[in-house]
């Protein structure tokens, strides 16, 4: 991941933070936010940041092996 893009979207019900509210994509690429559990940035001073993605993918595949089905559900 080069980078990563937050931008709230239009039709963002209030000043929530979630993330059904914000447009997210990581190199340009938008993301399903429905997806999305998590977003975790972590910045200290005269570092880079960290960001973690806590995502929970449709399908899973291990060295050409599916290992979950299409509901997330592990086999």
């Amino acid at each position: 991941m080069k980078k990563l893009t937050i931008k709230k979207k239009r039709a963002a019900q209030g000043d929530v933070m979630h993330t059904g509210n914000y447009d997210i994509l990581v190199d340009g690429e938008p993301i399903d936010d429905k997806r999305l559990i998590n977003i975790k940035i972590e910045a200290g001073a005269f570092e880079y940041p960290t960001v973690s993605l806590e995502y929970r993918p449709k399908e899973i595949e291990i060295d050409g092996v599916v290992v979950n089905d299409s509901k997330g559900e592990a086999k």
